[in-house]
């Protein structure tokens, strides 16, 4: 396939360094090369091993319709929304919103800064998207709010959550076939989702149960 071929010619070890980034400390070279070390034997293969299993035209096609469903979270903020204009749902999707918002805080402002981790396309040179994605890649956002958002439908008990669970599902798989997340950012999105969707649902219950 196409990516294993830039695989085996760039080689799994070579990294396109950011200086403006990164600086050149020894406590940072040495989490490089623990992160080198896992992409070899984890990582690198198992995206090798989708897009061997899955490459095709009509499935690049579907997998970058499927990725723009989550960009920005916008599929989730509009259910979010959408949820707030019933009253027996409004708690629902206040609580959606608030995972969001949570997701964003820890992961998009407080861990992908704090790891700084390149994306496969970063290192690979080989995306289906038009540009690798200019913010680090751990852990994968598309994933943490998809996730956050179908949990909560889950913990609320809602006639969406089966179909959430689904588009959450493949809005994940999906960013690993276009190569602009590693597994391991995919099942940190996962985790982070899951603990932002429970820390957002629970607080709002307790205080809604408070004001009865």
């Amino acid at each position: 396939s196409a990516a294993s071929d830039v695989y085996k010619r760039q080689g799994l070890l070579v990294r396109k360094l950011q200086p403006a980034r990164h600086s050149p400390s020894s406590r940072w070279l040495i989490r490089s090369m623990a992160v080198d070390l896992f992409n070899r034997h984890f990582d690198f293969p198992v995206l090798l091993a989708i897009r061997d299993a899955f490459e095709s035209g009509t499935w690049d096609g579907w997998m970058r319709a499927v990725t723009a469903l989550g960009d920005h979270g916008a599929v989730w903020i509009a259910l979010g929304v959408a949820l707030l204009l019933f009253r027996r749902t409004r708690l629902t999707g206040a609580a959606i919103l608030l995972a969001l918002t949570l997701v964003a805080l820890v992961g998009n402002m407080g861990l992908k800064p704090l790891f700084d981790r390149l994306r496969p396309c970063d290192i690979m040179g080989f995306t289906l998207l038009p540009a690798c994605p200019p913010d680090p890649s751990f852990p994968s956002g598309h994933t943490a709010a998809s996730f956050a958002s179908a949990t909560v439908l889950w913990l609320r008990r809602s006639a969406f959550f089966r179909p959430a669970l689904v588009l959450a599902a493949l809005i994940a798989f999906s960013r690993l076939y276009l190569f602009v997340h590693f597994p391991t950012d995919v099942m940190e999105g996962i985790l982070l989702g899951l603990c932002c969707a429970w820390c957002a649902a629970r607080g709002l219950e307790f205080i809604a149960d408070r004001r009865r």
